[in-house]
């Protein structure tokens, strides 16, 4: 019977490492230097491109323009009750964190429901701008068949301006109303979010009209 030996065979000897080819060295001629002068404009680009729009939104809008063509059928004033505040309310009433150091909580609580009604505030105008062209192109096609050389079409944009005027005006009065106040903030951006809700539902149940 063999004897196993008392010393371990010595490992066997590693294989010898191929040595590897030095790396190409990057020309740098004029190709090389145009490369790397559109990747970095490539980069910048990418940098400064505009953001995507946020998702919340987009819900919003969407949410908002739901419920407005959920209800429009029943008239304009049925659409105004049921979906104005559907963001801003909700948002409002939400818990707040701890004021800032310069904060009272009654600015605290004011200045989240101006930023709550800011937010629902850019849906109608989401809203409004996605509405706009249709409504803008119903006008266009009923002035061509009823060969009425644009009149409605130009009407459509003459009230549209003075609208703007008057949103503009009005909430400025609403601001103007509470002086010194803190709440003029919050008086200001309910006019504004109410006014262009009720102009967004408006043109919206106008679109189409023979």
């Amino acid at each position: 019977m063999q004897r196993l030996s008392r010393h371990p065979a010595p490992p066997a000897r590693p294989r010898a490492i191929a040595r590897r080819a030095p790396a190409p060295r990057l020309s740098r001629g004029p190709t090389a230097l145009m490369l790397a002068s559109l990747a970095l404009a490539a980069g910048l680009a990418a940098l400064f491109a505009a953001p995507p729009a946020r998702a919340d939104a987009i819900d919003d809008s969407r949410f908002i323009g739901q419920c407005v063509e959920s209800h429009l059928s029943q008239g304009t004033a049925a659409a105004e009750a049921a979906c104005l505040g559907l963001i801003a309310l909700p948002c409002a009433e939400a818990p707040l964190g701890d004021p800032a150091e310069d904060q009272s909580p009654t600015q605290a609580r004011e200045a989240a429901e101006s930023a709550c009604l800011a937010r629902e505030t850019a849906a109608w105008d989401s809203l409004m701008s996605e509405w706009w062209p249709d409504l803008l192109a119903s006008a266009v096609s009923l002035d061509a068949r009823d060969d009425r050389q644009s009149a409605s079409s130009d009407a459509l944009r003459r009230a549209q301006r003075a609208w703007e005027s008057f949103a503009e005006a009005e909430c400025g009065y609403a601001y103007a109303l509470w002086g010194r106040s803190d709440f003029r903030n919050v008086a200001k951006a309910d006019c504004e979010m109410r006014t262009l809700a009720r102009r967004a539902i408006q043109l919206r149940g106008q679109t189409g009209l023979d």
